[in-house]
């Protein structure tokens, strides 16, 4: 197994603050977790906490995230946006965009961005984002992201629905380099987000969008909560769909699914 070279990342980032604190672990529960507690003894906007493998790494609903050593890139960063609750709603689609941008050059696949938190590539998902605002009035937010990049297998649970940069590519992707592109990209799409919200990104956004023009159903705690055509994003991130009245429905939260999954 080879471990990531922390010394090529530190020599090779050039960000002003995202990444200029990291600590690196070759084994941790969650790389999330242990950041909000260092956010709460008043950690640096911009510190980064990265491991080689999670052993409870989790996704959006708390499902698990499955983190083997060796493979995949899984790091948490801290962000002090000083932005009240409710201007918060749309990051986790800015920092989308930024990570399919980011892995897109360094790994030369089309990732596409499917609402709210995921990354996927040729229909399955390999990456996804966890962001989670902190208490008070301009909550910190400490972000997760996991990326599959050189996984060769993946549990048979999960072949049917996620993959991983290699086995779409066919290629070895550089994990230290991917590293330090996402974190610049981060730092770029973040400083935009804090000054003009999501506006910059919704046009790329609606183009890489998975779920465009397909019939999807959202599901909340309580069940179905809509169903219609997906269409766009709207200036808060929420999911805008037409249902079959010709209704248009904002959805804000919620898992969703293709009709037909």
């Amino acid at each position: 197994m080879k471990f990531l070279q922390i010394d090529y990342i530190t020599e090779n980032l050039h960000t002003r603050s995202i990444g200029k604190k990291l600590t690196y672990f070759e084994r941790l529960d969650s790389t999330s977790a242990r950041l909000s507690a260092l956010a709460a003894d008043g950690a640096a906007e911009g510190t980064v906490i990265i491991a080689e493998q999670q052993t409870a790494g989790r996704g959006r609903t708390g499902s698990a995230w499955y983190s083997p050593p060796g493979a995949g890139l899984y790091f948490s960063v801290l962000l002090r946006p000083g932005l009240p609750l409710i201007k918060l709603s749309g990051l986790t689609l800015a920092l989308g965009h930024a990570a399919a941008t980011a892995v897109e050059a360094a790994a030369g696949a089309v990732i596409q961005v499917k609402w709210p938190n995921d990354l996927y590539c040729n229909g399955r998902k390999c990456g996804g984002i966890l962001a989670e605002a902190g208490a008070g009035d301009g909550p910190p937010v400490v972000a997760g992201i996991g990326i599959n990049v050189n996984n060769d297998f993946l549990p048979l649970e999960l072949c049917e629905s996620a993959t991983s940069l290699r086995l779409e590519t066919g290629q070895s992707v550089f994990r230290e380099g991917l590293l330090v592109a996402l974190l610049a990209a981060i730092e770029r799409d973040y400083g935009l987000f804090r000054s003009d919200g999501l506006a910059p990104f919704l046009e790329p956004l609606q183009a890489r969008s998975l779920l465009a023009g397909r019939r999807v159903v959202v599901e909340g705690e309580g069940g179905v909560a809509a169903a219609g055509v997906a269409t766009r994003f709207d200036g808060h991130g929420a999911l805008l769909l037409i249902n079959e009245k010709g209704e248009t429905m904002r959805m804000t939260s919620g898992t969703v699914r293709e009709v037909g999954e």
